[in-house]
């Protein structure tokens, strides 16, 4: 059974090895397998079966059946780019000197030139890597195409086309070294747009006056929602889930054609299949609507799953973090892990490790850490939250209290990342600090 988690981290052996930052090395010899990367943007957690869905995502449900999956995992933020980042260079955009505002990528600072990544580790290791991505913030737009050799950009493109291009351009992959690639989808994300045949759903309901097919349907329909009768956001509501669900089958069902290509060829017979989601989606459980609005677990939770041929099924349910994925896959693959990352390989923390995240829209900043069952969230307005998610797993009720118990466990955790992320958003605030 394969073992492969950020904080502390443990060894059996804790002797054997010097200490790499909160990790103990623990690379064995190189294994040469080949690495299908696959990140979905936008997709909540609550899609899979496994988390309470309705069998929206069959093919992500028999994945995840056979494979280590990372039941507790959170994204480090609630967008795409600082949890790329994150999850591709195991560190916070604030240890590497910024933090990126979620307005248009010609604003926000590139990755760092020389940042270590996970494709640049592998290209070092002798892999050839190439990306294939539908978003402008995953990509050379913002550096962070760094290690891969090459890179395809099919920027908005819908599953079906991704996949197409994914396959023709494996036609030509040559064999005799390891190969990594890494495929960016951009569905389900906004606007809900799946193919007609998906909206079966819709038949016989009642017509809205806003196009939710579209961006601006969706950000009117936002916008004017409160002044709604109660019918109307109701029926609004659920037009907008069963759109977002067919967003997801359809690129669950791309996902079973380019997968069943891949088999079919014999691509996957000494390939590890690596499946993570950078964010979910909030749909009006806490008041808002789509991501980077809120660290709730509909936004923050996210999707970490490792499928090859010698890994059992298993379901891991300490906590893990997109800072554990670089580590994770080194330590699979043989390959050493650069020293001082924050994130460890899976199976190789502390129990009861924190789990950290944090998000910038504009002038609004948030943070929050998690250990165990008690997650604390900071506004930098100067709101506080308190969640139990172990009999509260919503988030729904507010359990904060001044000075209490939990709160003085909680803070110290976090008022470190809340100093370094102040460090590199000298302009801002924090206000209302215990």
């Amino acid at each position: 059974m394969l073992l492969f988690l950020v904080g502390a981290c443990t060894s059996s052996s804790p002797e054997s090895a010097p200490p790499l930052g909160p990790c103990r090395e623990i690379s064995g010899a190189p294994s040469g397998q080949n690495v299908l990367m696959i990140s979905i943007d936008t997709l909540r957690r609550s899609a899979l079966r496994r988390y309470g869905g309705a069998g929206d995502s069959p093919t992500l449900d028999a994945l995840a059946e056979r494979s280590l999956v990372m039941d507790r995992h959170q994204s480090c933020s609630a967008w795409t780019y600082p949890s790329a980042i994150c999850t591709l260079t195991g560190q916070l955009p604030y240890t590497l000197g910024f933090w990126p505002d979620a307005t248009s990528t010609e604003d926000q600072p590139p990755l760092p030139s020389g940042t270590p990544t996970l494709a640049s580790l592998l290209v070092e290791a002798g892999y050839q890597t190439r990306l294939i991505t539908t978003s402008s913030w995953l990509s050379s737009v913002m550096d962070l195409d760094a290690g891969y050799q090459t890179e395809t950009p099919v920027f908005n493109r819908s599953a079906a086309e991704v996949r197409a291009k994914v396959v023709a351009e494996m036609q030509d992959l040559p064999t005799a070294r390891p190969w990594f690639l890494h495929v960016h989808f951009r569905d389900p994300h906004g606007p809900y747009e799946a193919p007609a045949s998906y909206l079966k759903a819709l038949e016989g309901r009642p017509t809205l006056r806003w196009d939710l097919s579209t961006t601006e349907g969706e950000h009117a329909y936002h916008m004017e929602r409160l002044s709604e009768t109660e019918a109307t956001r109701q029926e609004g509501d659920t037009q907008m889930r069963i759109r977002y669900l067919a967003e997801v089958r359809f690129l669950d069902d791309e996902l079973a054609a380019m997968l069943d290509t891949f088999e079919a060829q014999g691509l996957l017979d000494n390939t590890l299949t690596v499946v993570w989601s950078d964010h979910g989606e909030q749909l009006w459980e806490h008041g808002d609507f789509q991501h980077n609005r809120s660290l709730y677990g509909e936004e923050n939770d996210a999707i970490f799953l490792i499928s090859g041929p010698d890994i059992a099924a298993l379901a891991w349910t300490e906590p893990t973090s997109g800072l554990d994925l670089l580590p994770t896959l080194l330590q699979r693959l043989g390959q050493p892990i650069p020293a001082g990352l924050p994130g460890c390989p899976v199976g190789k923390a502390e129990v009861d490790r924190p789990q950290f995240s944090a998000r910038q829209s504009r002038d609004v900043v948030s943070q929050a850490v998690t250990v165990g069952s008690q997650k604390l969230v900071y506004d930098w307005s100067g709101s506080y939250a308190r969640y139990d998610r172990e009999v509260d797993p919503d988030e729904l009720v507010n359990l904060y209290q001044q000075g209490g118990e939990e709160e003085a466990a909680l803070w110290p955790l976090l008022k470190p990342e809340v100093a370094a992320l102040q460090r590199v958003l000298p302009e801002q605030t924090p206000q209302g600090l215990p």
